[in-house]
């Protein structure tokens, strides 16, 4: 149940990796800050608990069924699958959508950075930059940001 808690906070606008973290670190579970809520608006304040506490764990578990029939893997900073390489961030994502072998994320490594908005060249050069990339062995990474 905790993996869908925390996938509800992450889809949760208003709730970003450092109250998720947070959150985690002083309750030790996100079911426990859900049953506390006085002290969850002491911990991070009563705006920032309203967006907490107004997660949908539905809207999570239907995420958790749309990946699955995309063949998307959701790993949580809560797995032992998680990227060691990655928990060194203060910043690390709280979930990661993953299609692929993430252990691949140890060697040569790239990541996608682009417009919310591409053109088609930009798109058809992406696409086989990415392609050819992979092919060389190098694993392609992208954050998939809208900001």
């Amino acid at each position: 149940m905790e993996e869908v808690y925390l996938l509800a906070l992450h889809l949760q606008k208003g709730v970003g990796p450092k109250t998720v973290r947070r959150i985690y670190e002083t309750f030790g579970s996100f079911a426990e800050a859900f049953r506390q809520r006085r002290r969850l608006e002491e911990v991070i304040g009563p705006s920032r608990a309203a967006a907490v506490l107004s997660a949908d764990p539905d809207r999570a578990e239907r995420e958790m069924r749309r990946a699955e029939a995309l063949g998307v893997r959701i790993v949580s900073f809560l797995s032992d699958e998680y990227p060691e390489r990655l928990r060194a961030h203060e910043n690390m994502p709280v979930v990661l959508y993953v299609r692929g072998d993430l252990e691949s994320l140890g060697g040569k490594t790239v990541a996608v950075v682009g417009t919310r908005y591409p053109s088609e060249d930009a798109r058809t050069v992406s696409f086989e930059l990415g392609k050819g990339l992979g092919k060389a062995g190098v694993t392609v990474v992208s954050g998939g940001a809208y900001g």
